[in-house]
């Protein structure tokens, strides 16, 4: 259930609220005109703290807008747009409403809770509202809607979207000219307002396959603004804090931010609109402003962000005397005790210096493209070309009077992984695996090995084929989520049910098919058989089994299973493209459990490998087993999990590994049980044969289906005994 009036300033808008209906009404029946009482009152109203509103009730939400909420172009957009969506995510949570631009503003509903405002100049194109170069003309009709929004709306919560850029080149020109004309209109607006943003472009632009055509969402592209629209609705809100440091103001991509000097270093705090809990921040210690995604996204979400000029000290003695300074200024503030390092480049030599100097202060280090050995940047002592201006910096920097000096120093993060390991502190590198400038090989998988050796452990995001720019990702939502992990304030969308919004013909179904055509699909199967012996949930890698009563272009396990299981009554309930949400709603919504199933087989997790953690897909599938034992008590369960990954040393295998591993050790329910089956499909060595996988490293060939089935057949043999 949202809790709309938790925290420090979620009461604002609703406690307001009520106390203005109540003191019009007052005023209304003459029994107060005095305004310095009604003033008063209204100031208690942001003193005394929360009043729970329409306790129990589902928040109300409005979308304003047209291109991204209409589903123009769509598969069934009467289940995948925008609207759909986000109901399915709140469950019963959420009542969501839409208005589009050019309907009557007579229509627009009242008393909504949230108004996302998603003005888009693109409308214009297959709309007429405006001239494409008439940007005035524009910016003025989404003022009027906006300002009928408001006249009906007066005290809801406002979020302005910022629309993305076009999603081909075609219009490229133009999208420029309306960036630059209007984006700062928006953001003046906003500001204005006191409105919260999201940046669209942050989340959609950099993917192809969000997009329907060049201008139209597709339904995978309208559940990415669901889910980050749902986390806005879900996040708690608090009062920004005031920078108690005398500083000039300045603006950072519409963020109010406070600059000053300290033994003339520049040190800069940028403030969220709103604060999330605890007041967290994340410290850029170097190359201010370079990619700044991450922190746009991060300051949308009630982050701050924190600077202190050090170079070129390299971590020095004088630079952690200048940031102890900085950083007792940022707790006298009121900021978290610990906060996010984001070192680009040599600030991973900040970041780490810092972390083993005052480790209390750190939630986690996101380190893009890092020096972590000064021998190989600046120093230029192996693959990369080096710089010998800065390692002269460098020497200075640390006293080191020679060339041997420099070569003994071992103050490198890679001289340090030992110590580094033991503090347990979240780590992600973000790294271009081309890099020239600082060579991977040489740095982070160096780190990373000796991390791992000590008994820590590093999160890494490689780019293959990419040089030491651009530094961070075009989308930077996954090192969003581990910032936000640190914190504990991260959404388990691999727990959260959800339809799946899959639509692409490679998907392996027959033509005209899609997502919910396939589960509209297994729920008949309900109305003409009352027992089988076997179902099997999963994702692709099921579906592709085949088997009776499914529309399944693609169906390479079929002749394994149908012998494997030749005298059993089974089905196969496996979409492709399905994670473990998918299932859960499926689960919860599907009409499986008229058809009495003896056995239940879950396979399921690989497609959430690359986006979820372990930890989180480890939860989605044991609440899979909850939800199955929630409507059939009945049911022998056998899960399987995720099915092997890719390389034995990638990163996907490493999160494989650590989900079977916490299923292993999980006290599933009666009737339900573990089996690592999974295990079985690879050679000794822990590779994967090629004669059962095909060489994206996931999907099953004619021989490793013979050999699931068997093991599986196995498995729920023991199950019976």
């Amino acid at each position: 259930m949202f809790d709309f009036t938790s925290g420090q300033v979620k009461e604002c808008a609703f406690t307001f609220r009520i106390l203005v209906m109540f003191l019009n009404y007052l005023n209304n029946h003459w029994l107060i005109k005095n305004m310095s009482i009604r003033n008063v009152i209204l100031g208690l109203a942001l003193v005394l703290g929360t009043i729970p509103v329409r306790a129990g009730n589902p928040a109300r939400i409005l979308l304003c807008g047209q291109r991204l909420l209409d589903g123009t172009g769509m598969t069934r957009p009467e289940a995948n747009a925008l609207r759909e969506q986000l109901n399915a995510l709140g469950s019963n949570d959420l009542i969501v409403n839409a208005f589009r631009g050019g309907e009557d503003t007579k229509a627009l509903p009242v008393n909504q809770d949230l108004i996302f405002l998603m003005p888009d100049w693109v409308d214009q194109l297959s709309d007429g509202i405006a001239g494409l170069n008439d940007t005035l003309t524009w910016y003025e009709y989404w003022v009027r809607i906006i300002g009928a929004v408001q006249q009906k709306n007066p005290h809801s919560r406002y979020i302005l979207c910022l629309p993305p850029r076009m999603a081909s080149a075609d219009n490229s020109g133009l999208d420029s000219i309306w960036q630059a004309l209007n984006r700062p209109k928006l953001l003046e607006l906003a500001n204005h307002w006191g409105w919260e943003t999201v940046d669209l472009h942050l989340i959609l632009t950099a993917h192809p396959e969000y997009w329907q055509d060049d201008r139209h969402l597709s339904s995978i592209g309208a559940g990415v603004i669901a889910r980050r629209f749902y986390e806005t609705i879900d996040q708690q809100r608090f009062a920004a804090l005031k920078v108690p440091l005398p500083g000039t103001p300045f603006d950072y991509y519409g963020y109010s931010g406070m600059e000053g000097r300290q033994d003339d270093r520049i040190w800069r705090i940028v403030s969220p609109k709103y604060a999330a809990a605890g007041h967290p921040w994340i410290w850029r210690m170097r190359f201010w402003g370079n990619e700044p995604q991450t922190e746009i996204a991060l300051l949308e979400r009630g982050y701050y962000l924190v600077y202190c000029d050090a170079a070129e000290w390299y971590g020095n003695e004088a630079n952690m005397q200048l940031w102890d300074w900085f950083y007792y200024q940022l707790l006298a503030a009121g900021l978290a005790q610990k906060g996010i390092l984001e070192g680009f480049s040599r600030g991973g030599m900040y970041a780490y210096r810092w972390m083993l100097h005052r480790p209390e202060s750190v939630a986690g280090v996101y380190a893009d493209a890092p020096v972590l050995d000064m021998k190989s940047w600046p120093g230029g002592k192996g693959l990369g070309p080096g710089s010998q201006q800065d390692w002269d910096l460098f020497k200075k920097d640390f006293n080191l009077p020679s060339e041997a000096d420099a070569m003994a120093f071992t103050g490198n993060p890679l001289d340090q992984v030992k110590q580094i390991a033991d503090l347990r502190i979240p780590l992600l590198h973000v790294v271009g695996d081309a890099d020239k400038i600082v060579p991977v090989d040489e740095n982070t998988n160096r780190f990373v090995a000796g991390v791992r050796a000590a008994g820590g452990d590093v999160r890494v995001i490689h780019k293959p084929g990419i040089d030491h720019h651009p530094h961070s990702l075009p989308d930077p939502t996954p090192i969003v989520n581990f910032v936000q992990e640190c914190y504990g304030s991260k959404i388990n969308w691999a727990a959260l049910p959800a339809p799946g919004n899959e639509y692409r013909s490679a998907a392996g179904w027959q033509a005209g098919m899609e997502w919910h055509s396939l589960f509209t699909e297994m729920n008949a199967l309900s109305h003409s058989i009352d027992s089988v012996d076997m179902l099997l949930f999963g994702n692709s890698i099921t579906q592709s089994i085949g088997g009776p009563g499914r529309s399944v272009a693609h169906r390479p396990g079929e002749a394994a299973f149908t012998e494997a299981f030749r005298n059993w009554e089974w089905y196969n309930f496996g979409i492709s493209g399905d994670r473990t949400q998918h299932l859960r709603w499926r689960i919860r919504n599907g009409s499986w459990a008229a058809l009495h199933p003896k056995y239940v087989v879950i396979t399921i997790g690989v497609n959430n490998i690359p986006t979820d953690q372990a930890a989180e897909i480890f939860q989605g599938i044991t609440g899979i087993v909850e939800d199955i034992r929630a409507k059939d008590s009945w049911v022998k369960i056998l899960v399987v999990g995720p099915l092997p990954t890719k390389d034995r040393t990638s990163e996907n295998r490493r999160s494989f590994d650590h989900v079977h591993k916490l299923l292993a050790a999980f006290p599933f329910p009666e009737g339900a049980i573990y089996d690592p089956l999974a295990y079985g499909l690879l050679d000794a060595n822990g590779d994967l044969p090629a004669n059962y996988f095909s060489k994206d490293g996931i999907h099953l060939l004619p021989d490793g289906y013979a050999e699931y089935a068997r093991l599986l057949r196995k498995a729920l043999e023991q199950m019976h005994e």
